[in-house]
């Protein structure tokens, strides 16, 4: 089965503009996919709701989301890499507990926190690659994991353009990933959306190669905006 090297680019979170790591096959530093993203988005709808809710008020959310995500990805990568299950928690073993019926789908890992580039405007670090139970014997998809308090609302304004930056970041990815690991001939042509819900299944959106090919034209449009 395919393992794959883990890469650590080194990062650098003060810049004024954002995120960005040093690149050492290009010899740059390059912004975050997320940044870019990030960037090129209508923000509209964000400001509105901080206003809605007090600078304080958003502040103390936006933080613990941010530690309830980075406690979801480091479970996940214990389990993985260790084969331990996270201790109890009574704010983060509801999400645990969402989406670990999907762990267990997972057959092999190849990858978990990597760093990869793609000269396109790609850099970042994609969660997890490895084999599926649902996918042919050798194929390999990409899986991120995201977590929220209530599903993503496809209906609602809000709710398409936070999937839509999703789904840019997987395209992204999965482009930086075959162009990073293509010496190993690593051919990403699926990847899978993982959002962990407190008491709910999680949800799982599916991204096909078509898909990822366009969106990642989107994308590219973005980061040259972006510059």
């Amino acid at each position: 089965m395919l393992v794959l090297p883990r890469y650590k680019f080194e990062r650098d979170d003060t810049h004024p503009e954002g995120r960005r790591y040093f690149v050492p096959a290009a010899n740059k530093w390059m912004f975050s996919v997320t940044n870019q993203i990030d960037k090129g988005a209508d923000k509209s709808g964000l400001a509105d709701w901080r206003a809605w809710k007090g600078e304080e008020a958003a502040d103390k959310i936006t933080f613990v989301a941010q530690a309830r995500g980075n406690r979801l990805h480091k479970s996940i990568e214990d389990y993985f890499e260790k084969g331990v299950l996270p201790p109890y928690s009574f704010l983060h073993s509801a999400y645990w507990n969402s989406i670990f019926p999907y762990l267990q789908t997972i057959t092999h890992a190849c990858l978990i926190e990597g760093s990869v580039w793609h000269p396109d405007g790609v850099v970042g670090t994609p969660d997890f690659v490895g084999q599926h139970t649902c996918d042919p014997e050798g194929f390999y998809a990409l899986d991120d994991w995201k977590s929220a308090d209530r599903p993503i609302d496809e209906s609602k304004p809000a709710g398409r353009l936070k999937l839509y930056g999703y789904k840019l970041q997987l395209a992204a990815y999965t482009a930086g990933l075959n162009h990073t690991y293509a010496d190993f001939g690593l051919n990403i042509r699926k990847a899978n959306l993982l959002v962990a819900i407190p008491n709910q299944k999680y949800q799982h959106f599916i991204l096909e190669e078509e898909e990822l090919k366009q969106l990642f034209y989107h994308f590219k449009s973005r980061a040259h905006y972006s510059r």
